[in-house]
This record gives C-alpha cells, structure tokens and sequence, in this order.
C-alpha cells in the first residue's frame, strides 16, 4: 500500500478540526514508544480525552488510510495509550511527521 495522505478527503473545516485536535492529542503526550512498524503514545487524559482521540482517529483515517490504530485504556483510570503503525516505511513516515 502506497504511503501518501489525501487531504482532499477531508473539507475545509474538517481539516482544521483534524489539525486542532493533532496538537492537543500530541500535546498530551507524555510518553512514546517506539515499535517495530510504528509508536505509541501514552496521552494525559486530563489534557486529551478518549473522544478527542476517536475523533482525530476518525479524520486521520480519512485521509492517511495506510495507519493502523489502536487506543489501549487501563482500568481504574490507568493509562491511555494510542498506537500508530501500518506497513512498510510508515514508522518512518511517522518519525518525519513527528519530528518536522
């Protein structure tokens, strides 16, 4: 599968709500891991809440269908971490888009 994100799957308004809710997301992160086809991300759910996550998952996988998510919630309020991967060279992808 090709990694190339379609922006133009997403209208004017969608974008910003997908950008606004990227910063908050990695914003609260507090910790990353890195794996062996992507990261994860442990996220601070006083400063990201699951449904902001969900919500930034929803717009992400519009337009960069090549991701692979998963959100991991520990009980009691335990942590909360988000998993990116996908297939080849989307760990790279990921670490330039992080990093730029």
């Amino acid at each position: 599968m090709a990694i190339a994100c379609e922006l133009s799957a997403l209208g004017t308004e969608e974008r910003e709500r997908r950008s606004a809710l990227a910063r908050k997301l990695f914003g609260a992160v507090v910790e990353r891991r890195e794996l062996d086809r992507g990261f994860t991300f442990r996220v601070e759910q006083a400063r990201a809440t699951l449904a902001e996550i969900g919500d930034w998952i929803a717009l992400e996988r519009r337009c960069c269908p090549f991701f692979d998510f998963r959100i991991d919630v520990a009980p009691e309020g335990g942590a909360v971490w988000l998993m990116v991967s996908g297939g080849e060279g989307v760990k790279e992808f990921l670490r330039a888009e992080l990093e730029g």
